[in-house]
This record gives structure tokens, C-alpha cells and sequence, in this order.
């Protein structure tokens, strides 16, 4: 996911691996909404304007051949769950969410320039 303030060029990316922190144990960026937050925070201790802030989501594909199977299980499984965990918390702060590129069943490297929101996907 990758947050950013065009008008104070100022932005962020995140990554994470897991949707959302139980309350147990440490509180890691590689849950989602954790990651987020902390993105959020940091982004806003930076300068960005919450109110100008806009957001991409990219990945939740199903990386492993295993995982693909039966395609009723797929909107079930551990990507499709990161997306949509991320789309909620961006609807819950009231940052619009300005592209997509999600479900890709591989990985993907992201270019993304912090200032102007550009992003440059190459699916591996």
C-alpha cells in the first residue's frame, strides 16, 4: 500500500503479510492494520495533510498453487483478507483509495514516487 500527499510531496509504502493484530504478543508492522497505522502517523509527523492524502493498494494475489484451489476458497484466502482489511482502514480514516492493482497471482515490485503518488508495477 502506498500513501501519499501530492500537495506537501510527501508519501510512504507499506508492506505487510498478515491482515490484522490480535492484541497478543508485539505489536509488529507485519500486521496490517499496525503497518498502517504506524504509516499514517508517520506520514502525518512528516507534514502530509491528512485531508490530502490518497492511497494505492497493491498485491493480495494467492502465491502459492496449493492456496488456488478450489476457486470458491479463493476470496478467503490470506491476500484477499490483506486487501480488504486495508481497504476498510482506508474507508475508516476517509482516505480515498485512488487505484487498485490486487489478486495478481504473483508477485509484483513496486516503483513508487513519495511525491507525486506515481507508481511503476512490474509483475515478476
Amino acid at each position: 500500500m502506498c500513501i501519499w500527499d501530492e500537495v506537501n510531496a510527501i508519501g510512504g509504502a507499506t508492506h505487510f503479510l498478515l491482515p490484522s493484530w490480535d492484541g497478543t504478543g508485539v505489536a509488529s508492522p507485519r500486521y496490517g492494520n499496525v503497518a498502517i497505522s504506524i504509516l499514517l502517523q508517520k506520514l502525518l509527523e512528516a507534514g502530509a495533510s491528512r485531508g490530502q492524502l490518497r492511497a494505492k493498494v497493491f498485491g493480495g494475489g494467492c502465491l502459492f498453487s496449493s492456496m488456488r484451489e478450489p476457486a470458491a476458497h479463493k476470496e478467503q484466502h490470506l491476500g484477499s483478507r490483506n486487501v480488504e482489511m486495508a481497504l476498510e482502514t482506508l474507508a475508516k480514516a476517509q482516505i480515498p483509495v485512488v487505484s487498485t492493482v490486487v489478486g495478481v497471482d504473483r508477485g509484483q515490485r513496486i516503483v513508487f514516487r513519495t511525491d507525486t503518488g506515481d507508481a511503476e508495477i512490474k509483475v515478476l
